[in-house]
């Protein structure tokens, strides 16, 4: 049973142990940041389309003016006598784009263009700032006494965010100002905001998202007569491109999705790796049993995988292991160099590995690279066989031990534990 030690020794920065034996426990080692390591866009600047006029749209004609505004609708804005409804264009809109990339700064507006990676969010703003009307109006309502409709407005967008773009919408209140006895009610300016749309794995690798209608109902307004209150936002160029980024396995490896992995695990990301790079499946569909114990049998064929599975190597000559064994190919990879077995011509498959044994498969894996400074820890007589494979992932930082003194020597890895140390290794600069 792995004791609280040997998780804490995951939750610290790498090699922060270490260099606090080292300088008197008044050093600690600060990771650089993701982003900073994989030079990825960042966000730029706004992407803000000025879209300048949106003409109306689908509306009935109007019998009132010899432009089809006025009397386009009864009671649009509003009840009360005499109602005249005059409905205008939009002579000044833009469109803000903008994605939250998980990062914990939350939506921020991005450039077109931009990487995008699965969980990113986009969202996005129209606002109508301005009508041609009098005034600046966009609807306006010449009436006597009622009381003001209620409006909403509704923009629909093409969503790429989950393969081929659909059709998604989402709605607002428009503000009805009134203004006099004899009442003007008019409306200069709305906004409305849809999203949040979330780039899944089935999104086209070039994800483009545009506007495909606008409209304003009202509450008030009496069918059959045709008053829908459309604008042509579809003949506005408002389209906006995100590039799915490249995956690299170390810095942005897609979430493994196993549903034993929580998100603050700290073997979180070591098992997307894990996952991505053809280290391991999982031990289902599902999970990947994190808590449980690694044998010398796994522990060779994860080796073999972070190797890229090579074959065409001699056979292993161990008596114990039956032939066709599901981890044959690794062990005559790894033997004999990064193990000779626990006797002559005895592998021990099922043994659990520990940490002992983990040490010297990772710096066998490594061909046994010498020298390296003395590792530190109380627990290790000198003369130890793992010695100089404790020394060495201490020294590149595989490791801090399990405390400040300590490295458990005979503790079993678990999955989780192990998925981390490949990680560590194969992935120093993040």
């Amino acid at each position: 049973m792995l004791g609280n030690s040997s998780n804490a020794e995951f939750a610290q920065p790498w090699g922060a142990a270490r260099k606090a034996r080292g300088a008197a426990l008044a050093a600690t080692l600060v990771l650089s940041g993701v982003g900073a390591a994989l030079g990825t866009t960042s966000v730029a600047g706004a992407e803000t389309i000025n879209t300048g006029a949106v003409d109306k749209a689908g509306d009935g004609v109007g019998t009132g003016s010899s432009d089809g505004s006025q009397d386009w609708c009864n009671k649009f804005l509003g009840t009360g006598t005499p109602v005249n409804d005059f409905r205008f264009g939009i002579t000044d809109s833009e469109v803000v784009w903008s994605v939250d990339k998980n990062d914990g700064n939350g939506f921020q507006d991005v450039s077109n263009g931009s990487n995008y990676a699965n969980g990113d969010k986009v969202m996005v703003k129209f606002s109508a700032n301005e009508g041609d009307g009098p005034g600046g109006a966009i609807f306006r309502q010449t009436v006597t006494g009622g009381t003001p409709s209620t409006l909403t407005s509704k923009l629909s967008v093409l969503d790429a965010s989950q393969g081929p773009a659909k059709v998604k919408s989402n709605t607002a209140p428009v503000v009805v100002t009134e203004n006099g006895a004899q009442t003007r009610r008019f409306v200069k300016d709305f906004e409305v905001t849809a999203g949040p749309f979330v780039m899944g794995p089935g999104a086209p690798d070039i994800a483009t998202f545009s506007l495909n209608n606008l409209e304003v109902d009202s509450a008030a307004a009496p069918g059959p007569i045709l008053c829908n209150g459309d604008f042509d936002i579809a003949a506005v160029n408002t389209s906006f491109t995100l590039k799915r980024e490249p995956v690299i396995p170390c810095i942005n490896p897609p979430a493994a999705g196993f549903t034993d992995v929580k998100d603050t695990d700290y073997f979180n990301t070591p098992v997307d790796w894990a996952k991505a790079s053809g280290v391991t499946a999982g031990t289902s569909a599902t999970t990947f049993s994190p808590a449980k114990t690694v044998s010398r049998a796994q522990m060779v064929t994860f080796l073999w995988a972070a190797a890229g599975s090579p074959e065409g190597f001699p056979a292993h000559g161990f008596s114990d292991v039956p032939a066709g064994a599901d981890y044959e190919e690794a062990l005559n990879w790894a033997s004999p160099r990064i193990t000779a077995g626990t006797a002559p011509g005895v592998f021990s498959p099922n043994d659990v590995v520990t940490r002992a044994q983990m040490a010297m498969f990772l710096w066998r894996d490594a061909d046994s690279p010498t020298p390296n400074p003395p590792h530190g820890f109380s627990d290790i007589a000198n003369n130890a066989w793992y010695t100089e494979g404790v020394n060495w992932i201490v020294a590149v930082d595989l490791t801090a031990g399990t405390s400040l003194l300590t490295y458990s020597p005979e503790d079993a890895m678990d999955r989780g534990q192990m998925a981390t140390f490949l990680y560590r290794r194969s992935c120093p600069a993040v």
